[in-house]
């Protein structure tokens, strides 16, 4: 189940972002790379992106849910931009998603989308983009499997990048 950042689960967030650290991949989406050492102003600073206070030139506004397993355990996060500037029309998207990685390759990445897709129509989203990495067939798979239309590949800053549009119905 898709959820908003709170203390409740604050232990469980800092395992998944220390097992992602230790594989020395990239977290995605972006929020997980904020410095969460001061955990209160660490979720002020989620509060305020959904709330579009003190957003960094470049930034909209969205907001971020943690993905929590039947146990009880971060699974992932998304970030669900409210709209969408013309970098993000390059790169990033609507909605940036990422599965932690011992939880990956198990339909979790799928579940966390197509939950996504809901809050994205609550959010009077009728259509969504997404974009991921040309070589991370992962991303690109769990985009399809819920209805992403690839729509463009283009290199942005040296990456070749995938562009799909989901319809919401």
């Amino acid at each position: 189940m898709l959820i908003e950042p709170s203390t409740e689960y604050k232990n469980e967030y800092i395992e998944m972002i220390e097992e992602w650290r230790d594989t020395g991949e990239q977290l995605v989406p972006f929020v997980l790379r904020y410095d969460h050492t001061d955990f209160e102003s660490f979720l002020e600073q989620i509060d305020n992106l959904k709330k579009g206070i003190g957003l960094k030139v470049g930034t909209v506004s969205s907001s971020t849910y943690w993905f929590i397993s039947q146990e009880r355990k971060v699974i992932g996060a998304v970030n669900m931009r409210h709209s969408l500037n013309d970098r993000l029309l390059q790169a990033g998207g609507h909605i940036g998603f990422g599965v932690r990685p011992s939880m990956r390759l198990k339909g979790y990445a799928t579940e966390l989308l197509r939950q996504s897709l809901i809050k994205a129509r609550e959010m009077n989203h009728l259509r969504v983009l997404l974009t991921c990495d040309k070589d991370n067939h992962g991303s690109a798979k769990t985009i399809v499997n819920n209805g992403g239309i690839l729509d463009l590949a283009d290199v942005v800053t040296g990456t070749e990048i995938q562009r799909y549009w989901i319809e919401i119905k």
